[in-house]
């Protein structure tokens, strides 16, 4: 196939076509969009159909220069975006078989196809002048007799060389730094940061918390919701002004009130209208924005973001893959443009300036494994394949234009901290932490179209305590929770052991590991080694803790012992996600994590074994029983919520009593010492209470009615069986206004 790529041939493999001389690929007669490294890597890997390439051979002929991290999230991501294309998948392959750790092998029958080339019109060509006998001896006389004679014409050629070889120099010089220059352009070498110079104001300072600030495209009104009147509502001021009218004042049920996970509300085009979605309605709200009687817009419809010329409107509905649509302005005439898969998501939908694109994050926002991609916004005899834009796979959100190429939005870390501001040049794609100054975190952004541009976010100061509330056959209130005495000021992800405590903690970087034991505390593991992703899990005995901490965009699991040392990695192929939990025996650790295929449910060895996938769909939170016959864990998200499921250590399901929770990175349920039973935490992010569940009759009651206002991410059950320690965490937003420099 090497002699095929250098003689221009196209490739078939079954409907697909590879034109090596332009890399155009194509599908019965469709163009798809392939370019840059996934394009390469399919070439590279049609060049030896049936072969093994290495990831070795991958690394050297793509990523020469790369980090051993960057190179992982390029080849990985461009697998991933030519099997989107393909139509491939990682478990059943049809085009590309992944051999773990070693590489990848194209499967497919290929075909070359010999194309004729080009023909090129001949050049002209100058072939060198012969020299006259004797000319370059001859010195003419000079024609005046004051003036100098000129050299000999071999001197003047030997100078006129010096020159050339002198000008080639400097051109080559030239040219090298071009080339410098244009690499560090392509790696946004040059970039700056847009907030450096902003005026940044404060516009709220209420109790409670607002979120989902929107600014209108003209720069003048701010809409948000806030619960300071005791629900959910949409407020609305006039920057400048100082005041606030409660656009809603109680009378649309179940406004979605969230911490910054997806887009609730936003003002049309013109400005004169603001819309708000029901995520749990599957409605959108509209009226005008300075007051009035709101109707609804969209019946099933959410996310309504309007083209740039204000004649069309994207959004996306909750069925099975959340389709994006595109109508006119009034949500008439739709079209299907796009459907995900089952189980994945796609949210803050806008469109690219020129109203090419749709813009959205994809994936499971619940889990926080999302992603900016594009689609075309219109069909042109394509097939709509999604083009991948970032890598964070964290929660991502909020996108908004700055300029006409570049994207601000709201991600988490690498290291799986906050919630903060990134900006993308969408050509050059690399993305780049952006920061006013403020210590807070952010965790929505809308961009007025004014120049210079208005910014304004929902900035958060988070606080996180450890709270214990008793079991008993009455349900407690929150007079019965009592703040469990930590010295530590934030506190969450408790975790009872034999005779000690853990819990994380950490502030303004990652979430380390901590111990309480007699009385006193001392950190096990330091967040700024790598914040963990979820809570501990403590080995029968108590004598080693597992846990997962992110670095680089990944999260890898290790043990170490109970007083911190003799850390060891184990399952490197594995990106986990949430907390995990050991087997009785203490012989394996289940855990959900991705290996390149969405996130599954796995049991990994202790001794360093190869780790053992138990489902081939997607899981989360997984639980041991205390008899070690099953394993709890949490199935794909419908609505944003997890219907609980379980599974024997040898893959064989288990049928549960009909249970739901919302996720959570710690285990939203643990079971009751001593009973076939769990603790479950159920509820709406900003009001969760715990209920019992027997598993032999499906018998649930509830345990406590606590106050709105925190959410809980984390709990453990109390070796008798008669305590709950859980944490509670508060965002504490507010909304600010940024005027930008230019």
């Amino acid at each position: 196939m090497e002699t095929a790529a250098r003689t221009g041939h196209l490739v078939r493999f079954k409907t697909f076509e590879l034109n090596l001389r332009t890399r155009e690929l194509r599908r019965d007669g469709l163009r798809l969009r392939l370019h840059g490294h996934p394009i390469d890597v399919l070439e590279i890997l049609l060049e030896q159909p049936g072969e093994l390439v290495t990831r070795e051979t991958l690394q050297k002929r793509l990523w020469p220069e790369n980090t051993f991290v960057d190179f992982e999230h390029g080849l990985n991501s461009s697998i991933n975006r030519v099997r989107e294309v393909l139509g491939d998948k990682a478990e059943s392959p049809q085009f590309i078989e992944t051999l773990p750790r070693l590489g990848y092998r194209f499967i497919a029958p290929v075909e070359a196809v010999p194309v004729e080339a080009p023909v090129s019109a001949p050049t002209a060509t100058s072939a060198p002048l012969p020299d006259p006998q004797g000319l370059q001896d001859t010195v003419l006389p000079s024609p005046d007799a004051d003036q100098p004679s000129p050299p000999p014409l071999r001197n003047r050629l030997s100078k006129n060389r010096l020159w050339w070889a002198a000008g080639a120099v400097i051109g080559l010089a030239l040219l090298a730094g071009l080339g410098t220059a244009w690499q560090l352009w392509q790696k946004d070498y040059f970039w700056k940061n847009p907030l450096d110079g902003a005026r940044v104001e404060r516009l709220t300072d209420f109790d409670g918390d607002e979120f989902d600030a929107a600014i209108s495209p003209e720069g003048k009104l701010v809409v948000f919701s806030s619960d300071r009147a005791g629900q959910p509502d949409l407020w609305l001021t006039e920057i400048g002004s100082g005041q606030f009218s409660n656009i809603t004042k109680g009378s649309v049920p179940k406004l979605m009130h969230n911490n910054g996970t997806i887009p609730a509300l936003g003002f049309s085009r013109d400005g004169s209208q603001v819309w708000f979605s029901s995520y749990q309605e599957t409605l959108t709200w509209i009226g005008p924005a300075i007051g009035g009687v709101v109707r609804p817009f969209l019946e099933a419809g959410l996310e309504p973001a309007w083209s740039p010329d204000g004649s069309r409107i994207a959004y996306h509905t909750t069925e099975a893959g959340d389709p994006i649509y595109i109508a006119d302005r009034n949500g008439n005439n739709s079209t299907r443009i796009f459907v995900e898969k089952p189980g994945i998501h796609c949210h803050s939908l806008t469109w690219s300036p020129d109203g090419h694109y749709i813009y959205f994050a994809k994936g499971t926002p619940t889990t926080e494994e999302m992603d900016i991609w594009r689609i075309p916004a219109d069909r042109e005899n394509q097939v709509l394949v999604p083009e991948r834009i970032t890598h964070h796979n964290a929660r991502v959100a909020y996108l908004s234009w700055l300029d006409y190429r570049t994207l601000i939005y709201s991600a988490t870390a690498d290291d799986g901290t906050g919630q903060w501001l990134y900006s993308l040049d969408v050509e050059r794609r690399v993305p780049h932490r952006v920061s006013s100054g403020l210590e807070d975190q952010y965790l929505t952004v809308s961009v007025s179209d004014t120049r210079p541009r208005r910014l304004v976010a929902s900035v958060a100061r988070p606080s996180a305590s450890l709270w214990t509330v008793p079991i008993s056959d009455r349900i407690e209130t929150d007079a019965s929770a009592v703040r469990f005495p930590v010295p530590n000021a934030r506190t969450l992800g408790p975790r009872f052991g034999s005779g000690y405590l853990l819990f994380l903690s950490g502030r303004g970087g990652g979430d380390g590991l901590w111990k309480l034991e007699n009385g006193s505390v001392r950190v096990l593991w330091n967040g700024r080694d790598g914040g963990l992703v979820g809570p501990p899990a403590i080995a029968p005995g108590g004598e080693q803790i597992c846990f997962a901490y992110r670095k680089g965009g990944r999260a890898s699991l290790h043990i170490m012992s109970a007083n911190g040392t003799s850390v060891k990695a184990l399952a490197p192929s594995l990106d986990v996600r949430g907390g995990a939990s050991w087997s009785p025996d203490g012989k394996w650790i289940a855990v959900a994590a991705d290996r390149g295929d969405g996130t599954k449910l796995f049991k990994v060895p202790v001794d360093g074994g190869e780790p053992v996938q138990l489902l081939d769909s997607l899981a989360y939170s997984p639980v041991w029983s205390p008899d070690g016959k099953l394993i709890v864990y949490s199935g794909a998200p419908a609505g944003g919520e997890f219907a609980v499921k379980a599974v024997t250590p040898d893959k064989s399901p288990v049928p549960l009593p009909a249970i739901t929770v919302v996720y959570n990175k710690g285990n939203p349920y643990r079971f009751l010492p001593g009973e076939n039973a769990l603790i479950v935490l159920e509820g709406s992010p900003s009001k969760q209470d715990f209920f019992r569940v027997d598993l032999s009759t499906g018998k649930q009651r509830a345990l406590t009615d606590l106050k709105p206002g925190f959410r809980v991410q984390s709990f453990d059950v109390s070796p008798d069986g008669k305590q709950i320690i859980f944490d509670r965490l508060r965002d504490n937003a507010d909304v600010v206004l940024m005027e930008l420099s230019k």
